[in-house]
């Protein structure tokens, strides 16, 4: 997918060399567009829980395999308009995920894996800078996220597991390039960075000895020791991410 996307690329490069089209006003205008990035994300609280969770499994002798945390590709839409040739107001939707698991396979077999997702509507203030043929964009804005915590545990024998939820407002900026291939289609290469940092999570449903519903979601601090008691799970989607969009202007 990434080699696809690097050969899409490059190919919409050359057309712009080979029939170059000159940069368009954006005043007056609305665009509709699609994004497909890939992303990073910080998630330290969580990757930690892991990696505790990893050194009990080989303290007590358990065979096991710690996976990286998975960062999912991200979809996201907008509603672009040209409030003067400098200046675009944004609108849009974007999704974040990502998942972590670990397998242990003996003495008896246990797949413990979680999963959070941010879906956020965004508002979003952009800076153009046209030159002949392409419009450079930076700017900034807010975004109101809605999240989801699954956590689960498959054991050979039982299966526990809790769900959480959340909202919290979240930063962004970003640094951007349109290329119009005519009057009306353009498509863009966009970079983003984001901080959204979700401290506590409520808890709606939970099989776990240490959480309860309508509690905050924990996590044990030492599973070596449990009498050192939990502390509140962090969610940390702060990170970048790099994207191709394709946009459409009437």
């Amino acid at each position: 997918m990434k080699r696809a996307i690097g050969m899409l690329v490059v190919g919409i490069i050359l057309v712009g060399i080979t029939n170059p089209v000159w940069a368009m006003s954006l005043k007056g205008k609305i665009g509709f567009g699609g994004n497909y990035s890939y992303l990073t994300m910080n998630m330290q609280d969580a990757k930690d829980w892991f990696e505790n969770y990893k050194d009990f499994c080989d303290n007590l002798g358990r065979t096991s395999e710690l996976k990286d945390f998975k960062v999912d590709p991200s979809f996201s839409a907008d509603i672009r308009y040209g409030v003067s040739d400098r200046l675009v107001l944004a609108l849009g939707y974007s999704s974040l995920s990502g998942e972590q698991e670990l397998q242990v396979t003996a003495p008896f077999t246990e797949d413990f894996n979680q999963s959070a997702k941010a879906s956020g509507i965004l508002g979003s203030a952009l800076l153009i800078f046209p030159n002949e043929t392409v419009n450079f964009y930076l700017g900034g804005g807010l975004g109101s996220y809605s999240v989801k915590f699954k956590s689960e545990d498959f054991f050979e024998f039982d299966y526990i597991h809790e769900k959480g939820k959340a909202s919290q407002m979240g930063y962004h900026l970003i640094l951007g390039l349109e290329l119009f291939l005519s009057e009306k289609f353009a498509v863009s290469l966009e970079g983003l960075y984001r901080t959204l940092k979700i401290s506590e999570i409520d808890c709606t449903e939970s099989t776990y000895a240490w959480s309860v519903a309508g509690d905050t979601i924990k996590k044990p601090v030492d599973y070596n020791d449990l009498g050192k008691g939990t502390e509140p799970l962090e969610l940390d989607f702060t990170g970048f991410s790099v994207g191709l969009a394709l946009r459409f202007y009437l």
